[in-house]
């Protein structure tokens, strides 16, 4: 449903938050080609191009993200090792502190070359 947003008594309040929104976004979009005008708002065209760089952007920052959390989970992974390295027993007690329970970790733990290191391949582990 299309509205006349100057002549209704929800158009106005709804054209004054559109155009906070382009102010925001205008304000925040460093690309010149894509800041937005109300013309073009008013055109399919331009209003399919912003709903697809929306959809873009979407999919950049889902990549940032999962990025960001795999970066977090080595982070943790080598903290754990530097653990196991300086004092296994230390690490093994904050592990049994949480969990409250006996945990087998002959699977887990490597020494290579005097550097104890944790295994993180799921199909490993498995077997």
């Amino acid at each position: 449903m299309e509205e006349d947003w100057g002549t209704t008594d929800t158009g106005k309040p709804n054209a004054k938050k559109i155009i906070s929104l382009i102010r925001v976004h205008d304000k925040i979009e460093k690309n010149k080609e894509n800041l937005i005008n109300i013309e073009y708002l008013r055109k399919h065209e331009y209003r399919k191009k912003l709903d697809e760089r929306e959809k873009e952007r979407k999919k950049i920052m889902q990549n940032l993200y999962k990025e960001i959390n795999d970066k977090i989970i080595e982070i943790n992974i080598r903290k754990r090792e530097i653990y196991l390295e300086e004092d296994i027993g230390k690490m093994l007690n904050r592990i049994l502190e949480k969990k409250r329970e006996k945990i087998d970790m002959l699977g887990l733990i490597k020494r290579e070359n005097g550097r104890i290191t944790i295994e993180k391949d799921k199909e490993k582990l498995k077997k």
